[in-house]
Protein backbone atom coordinates (compact mmCIF):
# COMPACT_ATOMS: atom_id res chain seq x y z
CA UNK A 1 0.00 0.00 0.00
CA UNK A 2 1.14 3.26 -0.97
CA UNK A 3 1.60 6.59 1.76
CA UNK A 4 1.80 9.81 1.43
CA UNK A 5 3.18 11.67 4.22
CA UNK A 6 1.05 14.34 5.43
CA UNK A 7 3.41 16.40 7.56
CA UNK A 8 6.92 15.31 9.50
CA UNK A 9 7.88 17.33 12.66
CA UNK A 10 10.23 17.57 15.71
CA UNK A 11 9.21 19.20 18.62
CA UNK A 12 10.80 20.01 21.63
CA UNK A 13 8.35 20.51 24.23
CA UNK A 14 4.63 19.83 24.39
CA UNK A 15 3.82 23.37 24.38
CA UNK A 16 5.45 23.48 21.37
CA UNK A 17 3.37 20.40 19.74
CA UNK A 18 0.40 22.32 21.41
CA UNK A 19 0.96 25.97 19.67
CA UNK A 20 1.39 24.07 16.31
CA UNK A 21 -2.08 22.87 16.08
CA UNK A 22 -3.59 26.18 17.41
CA UNK A 23 -5.38 26.14 13.83
CA UNK A 24 -7.75 24.25 15.43
CA UNK A 25 -8.73 26.09 17.86
CA UNK A 26 -11.96 24.96 19.48
CA UNK A 27 -10.36 21.22 19.60
CA UNK A 28 -7.53 23.09 21.08
CA UNK A 29 -8.80 24.78 23.85
CA UNK A 30 -11.22 21.50 24.54
CA UNK A 31 -8.03 19.95 24.66
CA UNK A 32 -6.35 22.44 27.16
CA UNK A 33 -9.16 22.09 29.20
CA UNK A 34 -9.04 18.19 29.33
CA UNK A 35 -5.08 18.38 29.76
CA UNK A 36 -4.93 20.55 32.30
CA UNK A 37 -2.16 18.99 34.66
CA UNK A 38 -0.37 18.38 31.37
CA UNK A 39 -0.41 22.01 30.49
CA UNK A 40 0.22 23.25 34.24
CA UNK A 41 3.25 20.70 34.33
CA UNK A 42 4.88 22.12 31.52
CA UNK A 43 4.46 25.66 32.55
CA UNK A 44 5.46 24.82 35.98
CA UNK A 45 9.28 23.13 34.99
CA UNK A 46 9.92 25.34 31.66
CA UNK A 47 12.30 24.38 30.03
CA UNK A 48 13.18 21.62 31.93
CA UNK A 49 10.71 19.74 31.57
CA UNK A 50 11.64 16.16 30.32
CA UNK A 51 9.05 13.60 28.22
CA UNK A 52 7.78 10.73 29.67
CA UNK A 53 6.18 7.87 28.17
CA UNK A 54 2.82 9.20 29.08
CA UNK A 55 3.03 12.29 27.16
CA UNK A 56 4.23 10.18 23.92
CA UNK A 57 0.81 8.42 24.90
CA UNK A 58 -1.02 12.08 25.11
CA UNK A 59 0.13 13.33 22.20
CA UNK A 60 -0.78 10.76 20.01
CA UNK A 61 -4.31 10.93 21.48
CA UNK A 62 -4.68 14.46 20.81
CA UNK A 63 -3.30 13.72 17.24
CA UNK A 64 -6.00 10.97 17.18
CA UNK A 65 -8.23 12.89 17.76
CA UNK A 66 -7.23 16.33 15.49
CA UNK A 67 -6.49 14.30 12.78
CA UNK A 68 -8.74 10.87 12.16
CA UNK A 69 -8.12 10.62 8.55
CA UNK A 70 -4.33 9.71 8.64
CA UNK A 71 -2.04 7.48 10.47
CA UNK A 72 -0.38 9.47 13.66
CA UNK A 73 2.65 7.81 14.66
CA UNK A 74 4.30 9.69 17.76
CA UNK A 75 7.93 8.54 18.58
CA UNK A 76 10.55 10.04 21.40
CA UNK A 77 14.15 10.47 20.28
CA UNK A 78 16.21 10.11 23.50
CA UNK A 79 19.69 11.46 21.66
CA UNK A 80 17.83 15.00 21.35
CA UNK A 81 15.58 14.84 23.45
CA UNK A 82 12.34 15.62 21.42
CA UNK A 83 9.20 13.71 19.91
CA UNK A 84 9.14 13.34 15.88
CA UNK A 85 5.53 13.26 14.57
CA UNK A 86 4.97 11.37 11.21
CA UNK A 87 1.24 11.76 9.79
CA UNK A 88 0.59 9.61 6.86
CA UNK A 89 -2.41 9.45 4.80
CA UNK A 90 -3.00 6.29 2.53
CA UNK A 91 -3.34 6.53 -1.00
CA UNK A 92 -6.40 4.16 -0.71
CA UNK A 93 -8.46 3.42 2.47
CA UNK A 94 -7.20 0.14 3.42
CA UNK A 95 -9.83 -2.65 3.80
CA UNK A 96 -10.19 -3.61 7.85
CA UNK A 97 -10.17 -7.47 8.44
CA UNK A 98 -10.42 -9.17 11.79
CA UNK A 99 -9.08 -12.17 11.95
CA UNK A 100 -11.37 -14.77 13.41
CA UNK A 101 -11.17 -15.87 17.28
CA UNK A 102 -11.47 -19.19 18.74
CA UNK A 103 -14.89 -19.12 20.61
CA UNK A 104 -12.67 -21.61 23.46
CA UNK A 105 -9.60 -20.13 23.68
CA UNK A 106 -10.30 -16.47 22.57
CA UNK A 107 -6.57 -16.53 20.34
CA UNK A 108 -6.49 -15.10 16.65
CA UNK A 109 -6.73 -18.31 14.44
CA UNK A 110 -5.21 -18.05 10.64
CA UNK A 111 -5.79 -21.95 10.16
CA UNK A 112 -7.91 -25.42 11.10
CA UNK A 113 -6.52 -28.31 11.81
CA UNK A 114 -8.20 -31.34 10.71
CA UNK A 115 -6.63 -34.48 12.54
CA UNK A 116 -3.31 -32.98 12.26
CA UNK A 117 -3.91 -32.08 8.89
CA UNK A 118 -4.15 -28.13 7.72
CA UNK A 119 -7.34 -28.05 5.83
CA UNK A 120 -8.23 -24.10 5.72
CA UNK A 121 -6.12 -20.97 5.82
CA UNK A 122 -5.20 -17.34 5.03
CA UNK A 123 -3.25 -16.67 1.50
CA UNK A 124 -0.78 -13.43 2.63
CA UNK A 125 0.18 -10.97 0.30
CA UNK A 126 3.58 -9.07 -0.28
CA UNK A 127 1.72 -5.29 0.13
CA UNK A 128 0.34 -6.80 3.65
CA UNK A 129 -3.10 -7.96 2.62
CA UNK A 130 -4.69 -11.32 3.27
CA UNK A 131 -7.51 -13.56 2.10
CA UNK A 132 -9.02 -16.73 2.75
CA UNK A 133 -7.86 -19.35 1.27
CA UNK A 134 -8.08 -22.53 -1.13
CA UNK A 135 -8.45 -25.95 0.71
CA UNK A 136 -4.73 -26.65 1.20
CA UNK A 137 -5.25 -30.73 1.35
CA UNK A 138 -8.77 -32.56 1.74
CA UNK A 139 -10.08 -35.65 3.33
CA UNK A 140 -13.23 -37.41 2.74
CA UNK A 141 -13.33 -39.27 5.87
CA UNK A 142 -12.92 -36.34 8.79
CA UNK A 143 -15.69 -34.14 10.16
CA UNK A 144 -14.16 -31.40 12.51
CA UNK A 145 -11.59 -28.77 12.10
CA UNK A 146 -9.74 -27.51 15.81
CA UNK A 147 -7.86 -24.50 16.88
CA UNK A 148 -3.99 -25.25 16.50
CA UNK A 149 -4.02 -23.51 19.91
CA UNK A 150 -6.74 -25.11 22.60
CA UNK A 151 -7.05 -28.18 20.07
CA UNK A 152 -11.44 -27.89 20.73
CA UNK A 153 -13.58 -28.63 17.91
CA UNK A 154 -14.32 -25.48 15.95
CA UNK A 155 -16.42 -26.49 12.91
CA UNK A 156 -17.88 -29.26 12.11
CA UNK A 157 -18.26 -29.30 8.19
CA UNK A 158 -16.02 -27.83 5.42
CA UNK A 159 -18.47 -25.25 4.71
CA UNK A 160 -18.11 -23.86 8.35
CA UNK A 161 -14.64 -24.03 8.49
CA UNK A 162 -14.36 -21.69 5.58
CA UNK A 163 -16.95 -19.04 7.16
CA UNK A 164 -15.29 -19.06 10.18
CA UNK A 165 -11.95 -18.26 8.56
CA UNK A 166 -13.43 -15.89 6.23
CA UNK A 167 -16.21 -13.44 8.06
Amino acid sequence: MKYTIVEEKKFSNLEEFLNSNRDHFETFAKLMKENADTVRKWINDGDLYKYTESDVEEIQRILDELYEETINLVDYDERSETIKVLRIKPEQTPVKKRFPTCPHCKKHINHLINEQEVIVGWKFYPDGTYSSSEILTTTDNLNVWTCPHCGNVVAETEEDALKILNP
